[in-house]
């Protein structure tokens, strides 16, 4: 006898493996466009000219757009949170640059190869400005001016004297931890297919949040969301990136209005590192201390992650410590959906795995709680080696890098 039931056939399940699903990328409309960013070669600085001639002057190119092509944004766009917008900061809107790989121009053309050559042959005059070096960025507590990613939930934690509790344990564990970024490589990168019907504006888009494109969009144009018509037809994959919405959206969508023409864009695997944001490069502090039955007595964890320079990326995936940012000039973090790192991490540090944290509940310190003994040897309470999987040590406060 089965207890699972009989079988349901997946409603996309035959389009995807035959081969005739079709994706955001792949939508068509009549008189299209294809799109291709032309991206920042410098960190930080300003746009002092663009050079189009070259491009313009090549088979198939019809457009090459720069900020001052481009509409301003609506004041409206000021009601839409961060998120769901990944960022405040759009490309285009002026010169200024704050992060490799920023969109400063886009070329139009009636293929994508001739897009692609064009892009290739614009040339961008920049004035350098000092950047952030991630190596010595000074970790700060985040602002909650920039974005309302640390209203999200509490960034600092305390309960007891974690200190006291850690040093007066009969066994302690800890050390220095780090996770590097994590970029979302879905099968089908970001794209969007844009067309606009008087003012009335229709995206074919890879996304995961439909509802919150349609808001941004349409307060970005300050037209009533019953004038956007947002179509997924499959995600193509997401891993939380396509959660938020991210400035080529806008800019698509912005271009078809310029040019009066139904725009394509698709970023390219290199752009999806540039042009949308990974889980951030965290650094992890952990101190703990135990009995030697594995009662936890005392955490400490400190947490910084790296974030952009325009907005306060917070990374929940080890919420509940003391959260730190480091701002550096790069593309805002926002991406992979994340797992639960700081229970994991305490689990690890002291030498055992997840179901060590799930007996002792949440992990967060209170030396006074009744909680059943873990039975883990003092012998067991180690670092990691060399090779293995690194952990984090609970007070907890979170910045950003």
């Amino acid at each position: 006898m089965s207890h699972l039931g009989q079988p349901i056939t997946r409603f996309e399940g035959s389009a995807k493996v035959t081969g005739t699903a079709r994706f955001a990328g792949d939508q068509t409309l009549p008189g299209q466009l294809y799109a291709v960013f032309v991206g920042a070669t410098v960190p930080a600085g300003q746009v002092m000219a663009i050079d189009a001639g070259r491009a313009l002057d090549m088979p198939d190119v019809v457009h090459v757009l720069t900020p001052a092509d481009m509409p301003r944004v609506h004041p409206a766009l000021d009601g839409i949170s961060v998120p769901s917008l990944a960022t405040r900061f759009l490309p285009m809107q002026t010169d200024e640059i704050v992060h490799e790989g920023q969109a400063v121009a886009i070329v139009l053309a009636d293929s994508l190869e001739a897009a692609e050559a064009g892009a290739g042959a614009v040339r961008v005059s920049y004035r350098r400005t000092a950047f952030t070096d991630p190596e010595t960025a000074p970790a700060e507590a985040p602002d909650p001016n920039k974005g309302n990613y640390s209203k999200s939930g509490p960034l600092d934690f305390r309960k007891g004297n974690a200190d006291a509790a850690i040093a007066g344990a009969p066994v302690r564990a800890g050390g220095g931890y780090s996770q590097p970024s994590r970029h979302a490589n879905p099968m089908e990168p970001s794209a969007i297919l844009a067309a606009w019907e008087g003012d009335r504006l229709t995206v074919y888009d890879a996304v995961q949040h439909l509802p919150a494109v349609q808001a941004a969009l349409a307060a970005v144009f300050g037209i009533a969301a019953s004038q956007v018509r947002v179509v997924s037809p499959h995600t193509g994959g997401g891993f939380g990136v396509k959660a938020f919405v991210w400035p080529h959206e806008i800019l698509a969508s912005m271009a078809a209005k310029v040019v009066r023409r139904p725009v394509k864009l698709v970023l390219s695997r290199q752009q999806m590192y540039a042009m949308v944001g990974p889980q951030p490069q965290m650094t992890q502090e952990v101190r703990l201390g135990a009995s030697p039955d594995g009662k936890l007595l005392g955490i400490r964890h400190d947490v910084a992650n790296v974030t952009g320079v325009t907005d306060d990326y917070v990374e929940f995936g080890s919420a509940g410590p003391v959260l730190l940012c480091l701002r550096r000039h790069r593309n805002q973090p926002g991406g992979p959906a994340r797992p639960h790192d700081a229970a994991d991490l305490h689990a690890l540090a002291l030498g055992r795995a997840w179901l060590l944290c799930a007996r002792l509940g949440d992990g967060r310190a209170d030396p006074g709680a009744e909680r059943g003994p873990a039975r883990l040897a003092p012998r067991q309470l180690r670092r990691n080696g060399p090779g293995e999987r690194q952990a984090l040590v609970v007070e907890g406060a979170a910045r950003g890098l």
